[in-house]
């Protein structure tokens, strides 16, 4: 629908704009579902502004940063940049009711069997905080195509054991699985794929080092989009953990979620080299949850 025919003219034209004035393409820049730390968030690791060895997808002009407020000088790479989201673009209705320093919580472990901590959190979650089991959804990230299917089954058997003990039930709901995905009175426990275009008020996401395992998908771009794609289905909480303490994606979301959580809510990073980049994002962020044909 959105391609070239054979003469390279856009099969279905955007451009222009409709009877009464608006346009036909609009640039969403508020956000109502995600808290603005949440989305910052997401963001800046989904394009990895802060990684290791510097960003693998980015946006290169100052004022592609729809939604966003953007200190620096683009043209000079290497220098410092001071990313903002200005608080009326994500008008969150628990904006004020919500501690910024709850918000977002990360944990690295050891084994698999260590991130059983998050049942004692999704315990608390609903005997504590009140929440309902429905409002809680858990998305395991895999390593591989071979392994997709076998982790899956890990946690899914792990984690309805764990909050079997607490008299909670859990609602498995995979790509190719035609269960409804909110499930009244259960936890949702679903893949990147199944859980977009659903939410949730707390989301865990599992196994994040595998942002680091090269043999999860071809490119880390894909990677990094499916983690975005995770993080951004929460609407209040969002709680991220993984294995390999010392692996390089678990400084990076330390770093992130202390400039995030400051009292003024930021990022600082490196003006990227558009030629060393996988992805250059010239259009905005909402580049990054667009799927690709391998997401299906």
């Amino acid at each position: 629908m959105f391609g070239v025919d054979e003469d390279g003219n856009a099969v279905f034209d955007l451009s222009g704009q409709y009877r009464g004035e608006p346009q036909e393409t609009f640039v969403m820049r508020k956000s109502y579902r995600a808290p603005r730390l949440l989305l910052m968030l997401a963001h800046t690791i989904g394009m990895g502004l802060k990684r290791e060895d510097g960003p693998v997808q980015a946006i290169t002009r100052q004022d592609g940063w729809d939604g966003y407020d953007v200190d620096g000088n683009f043209r000079k790479i290497g220098s410092e940049a001071v990313l903002r989201r200005p608080i009326e673009n994500s008008p969150h209705p628990m904006q004020n009711e919500l501690f910024p320093g709850e918000l977002i919580t990360h944990r690295s472990v050891e084994t698999k069997a260590d991130e059983h901590w998050v049942s004692k959190k999704i315990k608390a979650d609903i005997q504590q905080e009140g929440l309902d089991p429905d409002q809680i959804l858990v998305i395991p990230l895999c390593k591989g195509r071979t392994n997709d299917m076998k982790n899956k089954e890990f946690v899914a058997e792990e984690l309805e054991s764990l909050l079997g003990r607490h008299d909670i039930r859990i609602n498995p709901v995979w790509e190719n699985d035609n269960k409804i995905f909110i499930h009244e009175g259960k936890v949702t426990l679903a893949g990147v794929n199944r859980a977009k275009g659903d939410e949730a008020g707390s989301v865990y996401v599992l196994g994040v080092d595998a942002i680091n395992t090269e043999q999860w998908r071809d490119q880390e771009t894909h990677r990094r989009n499916r983690l975005f794609v995770a993080i951004t289905r929460s609407g209040a909480w969002v709680s991220i953990s993984g294995t390999h303490p010392n692996a390089s994606i678990h400084t990076e979301v330390s770093s992130v979620v202390d400039d995030v959580q400051s009292t003024l809510p930021h990022v600082i990073f490196e003006v990227p080299n558009s030629r060393e980049l996988a992805n250059e994002l010239e259009e905005g962020t909402e580049e990054l949850e667009s799927p690709t044909l391998d997401d299906f």
